[in-house]
């Protein structure tokens, strides 16, 4: 058991006590850079043999106080001479302590580095490329972002999407440490995860590209600067054409740009009574997805 001698208020010498105490007393002394757990293995066989035995820590061992009145000087093998060092990098650490009156002791310690921590992740979205990049779907749709960091708490990791910290806007997603998020516009976004063991930290960015064609059902090409055009809201789209009909199956416009517009006038010149219009569309994304839609859209005038 612990033994503790009080020298002063805040000073106390640590010792290890062994055997009855009624017993003839030994004290055992250790060397520099030494502790009483040297004599750990001796003091319990002299213990044994019908003694009392104590062997403690010397001032500035182990755990007993060091003189706060003592002129201690502190030689690091990596040069400092402080008392404390920090900010280390794994390896081996040695300091010599010596007093005022010349006397020394050594120790050595070797520090060894935490697991790296390391941020990770995967998507899992229908239209997505699995490499974290592209979706290629129209809006809205939940994306499922999945944590595969090494060596962090997911429970104090934290996510942000253009800038705005979204940890709390996710819901739990069907794997481990997953999460959903709903996207419910085009564009590009970026997505930042940092993750942390509660000591270190470590970042990972990228944009995720959400590509598609939102598709309109209706416009007033009356002249007044309000949804006087219709066209297909797209982005990530290289290729695109879109083929007009009216209800009797006749062709009346064609779109063959991504950027193409129509003003509700027919190809020959003439605008389009109010009614309804039918096209079919095909594109393809930068990606190298392919689109082929049929809808329709309404005029009013």
């Amino acid at each position: 058991m612990n033994k503790v001698f009080k020298v002063s208020e805040d000073r106390e010498i640590i010792a290890s006590e062994r055997g009855d105490k009624v017993n003839p007393l030994v004290i055992m002394l250790h060397g520099g850079g030494q502790t009483r757990h040297s004599w750990k293995g001796v003091a319990a066989k002299i213990a044994n043999l019908g003694f009392h035995v104590i062997a403690h820590d010397l001032r500035g061992h182990g755990e007993s106080f060091w003189d706060s009145d003592g002129d201690y000087t502190f030689e690091w093998s990596n040069g400092e001479n402080s008392e404390d060092i920090g900010f280390l990098n794994s390896g081996t650490y040695s300091v010599i302590i010596t007093d005022e009156n010349n006397c020394e002791i050594s120790a050595s310690e070797i520090l060894v580095d935490p697991a790296q921590v390391t941020a990770n992740w995967i998507i899992n979205s229908p239209g997505s490329n699995g490499l974290n990049s592209i979706v290629s779907q129209p809006p809205p749709f939940n994306v499922e972002f999945i944590d595969i960091s090494q060596n962090s708490d997911s429970s104090l990791n934290q996510w942000w999407i253009n800038g705005n910290n979204l940890t709390s806007n996710f819901y739990e997603g069907f794997a481990v440490n997953s999460y959903q998020y709903t996207f419910t516009e085009i564009g590009d976004y970026e997505v930042v995860l940092q993750v942390t063991d509660g000591i270190c930290f470590d970042t990972i960015s990228f944009v995720l590209s959400v590509q598609g064609i939102v598709e309109f059902n209706a416009f007033s090409p009356n002249g007044d600067n309000i949804n006087d055009y219709f066209s297909f809201e797209n982005y990530g789209i290289s290729d695109l054409n879109a083929i007009f009909y009216n209800r009797w199956g006749d062709k009346i416009y064609e779109m063959n740009s991504p950027t193409d517009s129509w003003n509700g006038v027919s190809m020959n010149g003439l605008k389009v009574p109010e009614g309804v219009y039918f096209y079919v569309l095909t594109a393809t994304g930068e990606d190298g997805t392919s689109y082929n839609e049929k809808g329709s859209v309404t005029i009013y005038r």
